[in-house]
């Protein structure tokens, strides 16, 4: 049955002298990765870190996310949005602070941290949460895999030979490159196209 209800509330403004801002997660990705960050990291290729941010209240801070691996090199990744979000949103890409490591980057022994506005740019009540980890380093799981050998063979149907050729053959590969683990593909063509005759 259909029913009023009353709510009672108070509206109020957020302080500056209230705010404050952490770091609660960041993870490298390649093709999918969960919220732990447990999937593992493929050697030889390109990751996407993903430094995940919250604020305790609504406001308009933009701060600088500075990101430390362990080879030395140093992102510091400005603000896509501008204010840092009350509430995770992990399917917003630019609700996060990104960068995208190259393929050397990623190897055995790779460790980062994370600082949430590094040069304290942004007054807040709590300057000890922005930090990932709180101490020391992440580790990051990479493995090292090989090449997956592919042999294509062209079929004779009725309606013509499948076209397939050195020339055109990345066209068949491009979605295995983006969502298979592994660093690459050995690829043969055979000469002699398959018939059932």
């Amino acid at each position: 049955p259909d029913a009023d209800v009353t709510v009672a509330y108070t509206e109020g403004t957020a302080s500056d002298a209230n705010l404050n801002l952490r770091i609660v997660n960041a993870h490298l990705i390649q093709v999918t990765q969960d919220s732990a960050g447990t999937v593992p990291m493929v050697a030889g290729r390109p990751a996407l870190l993903r430094v995940y941010t919250l604020a305790n209240q609504c406001n308009t801070a933009t701060p600088v996310v500075r990101i430390t691996l362990s080879n030395g090199k140093v992102y510091d990744v400005p603000a896509e949005e501008s204010s840092v979000r009350a509430l995770l949103a992990p399917g917003v890409l630019l609700s996060t602070w990104n960068v995208t490591l190259p393929d050397t980057a990623v190897k055995d022994g790779l460790t980062f941290f994370a600082e949430l506005d590094p040069a304290n740019t942004v007054a807040e009540t709590n300057e000890t949460d922005n930090r990932y980890p709180a101490v020391g380093v992440e580790e990051v799981d990479v493995r090292n895999v090989g090449t997956v050998g592919i042999m294509f063979v062209p079929i004779v149907q009725p309606e013509g030979t499948g076209n397939i050729t050195s020339a055109n053959v990345d066209q068949f590969l491009e979605f295995s490159r983006q969502v298979h683990p592994v660093l690459g593909f050995d690829v043969v063509i055979r000469q002699q196209p398959f018939t059932s005759d």
